[in-house]
């Protein structure tokens, strides 16, 4: 779905909402997300500055790296994917453990 497409889908009844450039944004990355496509556009267009959370498609600046790939914004979103996974155990022993999994801010 083009960006235009989601400025004439913002109408609630026949009121014209406002839409933001970011809520635009982030209605764009979230279809892509949803087709499956969103990785292989990052990377066509050569963008490395996109980190989003694999289970809520927020598009995010800090968050978990997960085995060294996946990224999660927040614990929940992180524990919804991987119930068995240890979040307090992660927080204390990352870094000493050498672990692929930790809490990272991303420079822009």
């Amino acid at each position: 779905m083009a960006i235009d497409e989601y400025r004439n889908a913002s109408y609630k009844g026949n009121e014209l909402m406002e839409t933001s450039d970011s809520t635009l944004a982030l209605r764009f990355v979230d279809s892509l997300r949803k087709k499956g496509v969103l990785d292989d556009v990052i990377c066509s267009e050569d963008i490395d500055c996109v980190r989003v959370c694999e289970n809520c498609g927020k598009l995010m600046n800090e968050g978990w790296v997960y085995e060294g790939i996946e990224t999660y914004c927040s614990d929940d979103c992180m524990i919804a994917s991987h119930p068995d996974v240890n979040i307090q155990k992660l927080k204390v022993h990352a870094i000493e453990d050498n672990s692929n999994s930790y809490w990272t801010m991303w420079e822009e």
